[in-house]
C-alpha cells in the first residue's frame, strides 16, 4: 500500500463518518439507510462508528437479492458469510442471511415496516407463492 493510498482510505473514512454522524444528527425523522445488491439480507440498528458514538441510531437494511445463484454468494469464494465491520456498533435484529430475497416497505405517518422474505435451493421454487414472511420489523417515527 502507497502512501497514496492511505491517504486515500483516510479520507474515505473521513467522509463515511461525516455522512453517518450527518444521518444520526436527524431530529425530524428516524436515519434509515436502505441497501440492495449486498447478495444478503439483514436488519439492524447502528449506534457507533469506530470512535463516535452515534446520537441516535442509524437504522441498516439489507433488502435481500433477488436471484443470486450459490456460487454469487460471497461466502462461496471468501469462505465466510458477511458480518458488520468491527469498528461498528451494530444491534443486528436479522444477521447478515445469504438467501434470495426482497423486502416490501410500507411507509406510514407512525412507522417504516419492511417486511421481509427469504428463499434459496434446495427449498422449493413453489413454496415463493406461499411463503411467510422472514422478519417484519418496524421503525418508529421521531416525535
Amino acid at each position: 500500500m502507497s502512501d497514496g493510498d492511505v491517504y486515500t482510505c483516510g479520507i474515505a473514512e473521513i467522509i463515511a463518518t461525516v455522512r453517518v454522524q450527518a444521518l444520526s444528527s436527524q431530529t425530524k425523522r428516524p436515519a434509515v439507510v436502505v441497501q440492495g445488491d449486498m447478495h444478503a439480507s439483514a436488519v439492524g440498528k447502528m449506534t457507533r462508528s469506530g470512535e463516535l458514538t452515534l446520537a441516535n441510531p442509524v437504522y441498516a437494511v439489507l433488502g435481500g437479492t433477488l436471484g443470486t445463484g450459490d456460487i454469487t454468494f460471497p461466502s462461496s469464494y471468501r469462505g465466510i458469510g458477511g458480518q458488520p465491520s468491527q469498528l461498528v456498533g451494530m444491534d443486528e435484529t436479522l444477521k447478515p442471511t445469504e438467501k434470495n430475497g426482497f423486502s416490501i416497505i410500507d411507509v406510514m405517518p407512525d412507522n417504516m415496516k419492511f417486511t421481509m422474505f427469504l428463499w434459496r435451493p434446495p427449498q422449493l421454487i413453489t413454496e415463493i407463492d406461499t411463503m411467510k414472511p422472514a422478519l417484519v420489523y418496524e421503525v418508529p417515527r421521531k416525535t
